[in-house]
């Protein structure tokens, strides 16, 4: 096998691993902000990141994109913001594809991040929550069949 089977067990430490080796091989030659990314704002294969402005968004987004590529050995893809100066910057081949059905909208999509709803046009995550009501079980019942 070349590649670690998605949805295994060991999946989360095999990705979490290969995170760690990553930013430690990338220290020195990307920014502390790109190898602090790659530590502490990745779950499993999600990367969840707020920054101060557009620029530093675009710098991180490429430098994460770049050390995984030369450093780890993976593709970093998917890409979405609430910027849209940086979701303009990120190529069509690493972007969300739900970006790339929105682009043409003047409003941006929502995504799933971690099981949640994130709306990148407002920046607010929402829940949605289904109920399942169960049968209550008679307490009068006076035999079993």
């Amino acid at each position: 096998m070349t590649t670690h089977p998605f949805g295994a067990v060991s999946s989360p430490a095999c990705a979490a691993s290969a995170l760690r080796q990553c930013a430690a091989d990338s220290e020195g030659q990307v920014s502390r902000e790109v190898v602090s990314t790659i530590r502490r704002s990745f779950y499993v294969d999600d990367v969840l990141k707020s920054l101060v402005d557009d620029d530093q968004g675009i710098d991180v987004r490429r430098g994460v994109t770049n050390a995984a590529k030369e450093k780890g050995g993976f593709r970093a893809c998917q890409w979405i913001s609430n910027s849209k100066p940086v979701n303009d910057s990120i190529p069509l081949s690493e972007r969300s594809k739900k970006l790339e059905l929105a682009i043409d909208s003047e409003e941006l999509p929502t995504e799933r991040a971690l099981g949640i709803i994130w709306d990148t046009e407002t920046d607010t995550f929402t829940f949605k929550i289904r109920l399942k009501v169960k049968a209550a079980k008679e307490e009068n019942s006076v035999g079993h069949q």
